[in-house]
């Protein structure tokens, strides 16, 4: 939830998609009813969720978390999926079966004027919002239609409401991969600097950075963290291009031995330093070399 108090998320139950609520403070677990993919209104009061109506459609519905109080948002011939608040909380994204693509529509929050805002032949997906609201991240294929055996290729595309620019801002193709490859479930940093995706790559998840949080209270902190590592190494000889870091504060304790016992690691540092790991990634694919030990 946005005060940070509650998680809203989808359990596969007895073959039935749940939105759940669980209270962090209280520990109890709340049963929305059937749905999937659910997404805060910034207020903390309303969850928009998808749910199945029909054997090839959905629609969006909302509840209100004050009264549990439940209504229909889209109630039209299209399918409807993967709905995202606004910022602002006065409208909502979503992608909708639009003459045989799914294109990102906006809504008001009455859902009453529905706006097509992507274009083209090629599906487009589960839209985030900008912090400050003024462009939406999304999954798209680079092609409309794939061969049987032919790779796969999804990028995280961004387009910019205001002038309608749709930017591919991962590239993938035949040309840059020679197996299938996905960015995708893009979500934004809160400064809106950067964009978190999923990768896969021939059907297995794949990351270009891993990061190690670490506690040195927690019982057999070190040997927990050495052994991740070790395990990392073969990853990491398959993937040159992989990033590992150690962060929180073991990592900034034992930053020497990190070093001389684990030299795949690429970046070390404490707690004090978690907001500027960002930074601290560009600085170390720009300078080709480990940065260790950063406070």
């Amino acid at each position: 939830s946005p005060d940070g108090t509650r998680l809203t998320f989808h359990r596969r139950h007895n073959g039935d998609d749940r939105i759940m609520l669980f209270d962090l403070r209280s520990r109890e677990m709340t049963d929305l009813g059937r749905g999937f993919w659910p997404s805060w209104s910034p207020d903390g009061q309303r969850i928009i969720f998808q749910r199945s109506t029909d054997a090839n459609k959905h629609d969006l519905f909302v509840v209100n978390l004050f009264n549990f109080r439940e209504e229909v948002f889209t109630d039209d011939p299209y399918d409807n999926i993967y709905p995202s608040w606004s910022p602002d909380g006065r409208q909502v994204a979503y992608s909708s079966l639009r003459e045989g693509v799914y294109q990102i529509v906006v809504t008001d929050f009455q859902g009453t004027s529905p706006t097509v805002v992507t274009q083209g032949n090629r599906n487009a997906f589960k839209p985030a919002w900008s912090p400050d609201g003024d462009r939406i991240a999304f999954e798209r294929p680079d092609k409309a239609v794939y061969s049987n055996g032919e790779p796969l290729f999804i990028n995280v595309h961004l387009i910019d409401l205001g002038q309608g620019i749709e930017t591919d801002l991962t590239g993938l193709n035949a040309s840059t991969r020679p197996q299938s490859a996905w960015y995708g479930s893009p979500a934004w940093s809160f400064d809106g600097r950067y964009l978190l995706a999923e990768y896969w790559e021939n059907g297995a998840l794949g990351s270009d950075l891993i990061l190690l949080n670490t506690c040195a209270i927690r019982e057999k902190a070190e040997e927990k963290v050495f052994s991740k590592l070790g395990q990392l190494r073969e990853l990491k000889q398959r993937n040159p291009r992989l990033m590992i870091g150690v962060m929180g504060c073991m990592a900034q304790l034992q930053k020497d031995a990190i070093q001389r016992r684990a030299p795949i690691v690429d970046l070390v540092f404490g707690s004090p330093a978690i907001a500027r790991v960002g930074e601290l990634v560009e600085r170390v694919r720009r300078e080709g070399r480990p940065i260790l030990g950063v406070g």
